[in-house]
């Protein structure tokens, strides 16, 4: 099932492993720490290119959670398979760390779903879906959102910057800033309460 070449990316540091490389951690047992993790997968998604189907990629979310070492991790994983000879094969693999940390408050991260009106008409959408915060950007980018604490999210990549809510009184959401490098990009007004 695996090509040659065949690459795989680690979403921990970037290191690239190649056939050899890869099959031989996993016969040293590279992944025997993950599977002391209970493992689910989110929104997966399969395209597949020419026809006959030449090529598919795959993308899925995934969780892992360590209850023992409390943590939880969150990875957008990438494969990509090509048929050969009639066979599928997995060509590459890639991994991006979105989120690795203490478990999660579902609860803190339901609040937030709603609608936030930018000033200039454009809207960050934020639905709670499958236990995860999910948002759309102004610019239609989409991400999953994690909180660091109730009004900031945490900074996975200081160049595209993070989110800082303000509170009601009640200490629900009203308000969010994308805020980069200390300064304001946009702010925007909870204009629609999102489903829990």
């Amino acid at each position: 099932l695996i090509a040659e070449p065949f690459s795989w990316i680690h979403s921990s540091d970037g290191r690239v492993d190649d056939r050899k490389t890869w099959l031989e951690g996993a016969a040293r047992g590279m992944a025997l720490s993950g599977q002391r993790s209970a493992r689910t997968e989110y929104g997966a998604s399969l395209a597949t290119h020419g026809e006959p189907a030449h090529t598919a990629v795959r993308i899925a979310r995934v969780r892992l959670v360590n209850a023992e070492q409390k943590r939880e991790s969150w990875i957008r994983q990438s494969h990509i398979w090509v048929r050969k000879s009639g066979q599928w094969q997995l060509i590459m693999g890639q991994g991006v760390g979105m989120y690795d940390g203490p478990p999660l408050d579902s609860r803190l991260h339901a609040r937030y779903a709603g609608v936030y009106a930018l000033e200039d008409g454009r809207k960050l959408t934020l639905v709670w879906q499958d236990g995860m915060l999910l948002a759309t950007f102004p610019n239609g980018a989409q991400t999953q959102i994690f909180l660091a604490s109730p009004t900031e999210e945490v900074v996975r990549n200081p160049l595209a910057g993070a989110l800082r809510f303000t509170l009601d009184e009640h200490k629900n959401p009203r308000g969010v800033a994308l805020v980069r490098a200390n300064q304001e990009i946009w702010r925007a007004n909870l204009s629609t309460k999102g489903d829990r």
